[in-house]
């Protein structure tokens, strides 16, 4: 139960934080969808380009930055966190790097803050752009561009200011470049699973266009996709993301400081925890499977087959599967069945793991990057 309060208060309001993020682009597909069902299929095309291009490599890249910022937070070694983080702002990748110092230190409740202000902010400046200034889809998409900046700099001012990250403000220019070689043994890893993950799907997208009526099937695969997709800021996943976060806070926190029998503790509590959730959110789903489809569209097509597709979306969501199309039952159940397996054998790993050995490993490598930096120094 202590474990569990631990998780619960680091993945409570990261969770908010996450959907909070996800409003965003919610809140511009929405406002493009009820311009025309060509818009929606428009905005989701671009969206795909964009990942498949640039985002998924960045964010996987980023992603080396859990253990990195959570382990020498755990060892109390507080000036690493900010030099590590800003390896990731030299490819540069600014709002997932202050992510991770946030997350590291789970300072959650500013990161919550400053996500919900820059929501308020978002909605009207995307209100006027597309709706009232003639620009339609390119101001949806301008609107995002100048939220993600507007969170940006509330987080520097937070980062540089406040006190709560005065023991960890200590930035060392030749760190950072020492940092960088361990950033990318985390980082190629992370980016090379995550662009495989997210073009398996981006490419369906894609590939929706080949369809015919294309302009429906892409619409209502956008919709779907933004709803189930665990590999970006999207409505459900949000959830197990923020539990998820939680994980990776506690665990790389406990193995930086020694202790592998409380970082297996709360991988355990973790994945119990995200398999309630799923259920728990399937059945909402399922029950307001008629209403879904009017929050991103007033077409009644596009509509009536978001509904029919939902039981298949909220097996996904159980199963921890990961998207759908319309025209593939077939391709779908097989994508089920990989992602089952996937989980299974995931789930697996972090039960067996030797825990201890991670928790040694994790020290050495600490305290090595440590005495490096110190040489270096010299």
């Amino acid at each position: 139960m202590e474990e569990l309060k631990k998780v619960s208060f680091v993945a409570a309001p990261f969770m908010a934080v996450a959907v909070s993020q996800y409003l965003l682009h919610v809140v511009s597909m929405m406002m493009a969808g009820h311009l025309a069902e060509l818009s929606l299929s428009g905005v989701a095309i671009a969206t795909s380009f964009c990942n498949v291009t640039g985002f998924s490599l960045l964010t996987g890249l980023a992603s080396g930055l859990e253990a990195l910022c959570g382990q020498p937070y755990g060892t109390m070694q507080f000036q690493k966190i900010l030099n590590v983080a800003h390896t990731c702002t030299i490819f540069p990748a600014i709002l997932q790097a202050q992510v991770h110092y946030f997350r590291s230190q789970s300072l959650i409740l500013p990161m919550l803050f400053i996500s919900l202000a820059t929501l308020c902010f978002h909605v009207p400046i995307c209100w006027v752009l597309v709706f009232k200034s003639g620009m339609e889809n390119t101001g949806a998409a301008l609107a995002l561009g100048l939220s993600y900046w507007f969170n940006v700099i509330l987080r520097g001012f937070y980062m540089k200011y406040l006190s709560s990250c005065e023991k960890t403000r200590v930035l060392i220019l030749k760190d950072i470049f020492l940092s960088v070689k361990e950033f990318f043994h985390f980082g190629i890893p992370s980016a090379v699973m995550v662009c495989l993950e997210w073009w398996a799907f981006e490419i369906l997208v894609l590939l929706s266009e080949l369809l015919p009526n294309s302009k429906l099937e892409t619409s209502v695969l956008s919709i779907w996709y933004y709803y189930t997709h665990p590999y970006k800021h999207v409505l459900h996943f949000n959830i197990p993301v923020g539990i998820r976060a939680a994980a990776s806070t506690r665990v790389s926190n406990e193995l930086g400081a020694g202790n592998p029998q409380a970082a297996q503790i709360a991988a355990l509590v973790v994945m119990v925890l995200t398999l309630a959730e799923s259920f728990i959110a399937s059945t909402i789903l399922f029950c307001c499977r008629h209403a879904f489809g009017y929050a991103y569209s007033n077409d009644k097509e596009v509509v009536n087959n978001v509904t029919k597709m939902i039981p298949l979306m909220c097996l996904s969501i159980v199963m921890d599967s990961l998207h759908a199309v319309l025209r593939g039952e077939g391709l779908w159940f097989g994508m089920l069945t990989g992602s089952t397996i996937q989980g299974i054998l995931l789930s697996l790993v972090a039960a067996f793991a030797i825990w201890r050995k991670q928790a040694i490993k994790t020290r050495e490598r600490i305290y090595k990057g440590t005495f490096a930096a110190e040489s270096a120094a010299i």
